[in-house]
């Protein structure tokens, strides 16, 4: 298929770009659900929060892993 074809080349030479905005949209989730539970709950629901938080933080950190990973193949 094309997407899958747009997707790969995408992950192969800029895949920072990709797990960049998965982990900015993981961790906005985590920041609304956050301020919303505070404001209309009265309490956090601390591990919805966490979970999302720390899911934008290890995908950001794959993209990282994956990025460098590019990087060392296309040098070759």
């Amino acid at each position: 298929n094309f997407t899958q074809l747009l997707l790969r080349l995408t992950l192969l030479f800029n895949p920072l770009k990709i797990f960049s905005m998965i982990s900015i949209l993981l961790f906005l989730v985590g920041f609304i659900i956050a301020i919303y539970s505070y404001q209309a709950l009265g309490r956090l629901m601390d591990v919805t929060v966490l979970l999302f938080l720390l899911s934008g933080l290890q995908v950001f950190l794959f993209g990282i892993l994956a990025h460098m990973m590019a990087k060392y193949w296309v040098k070759k």
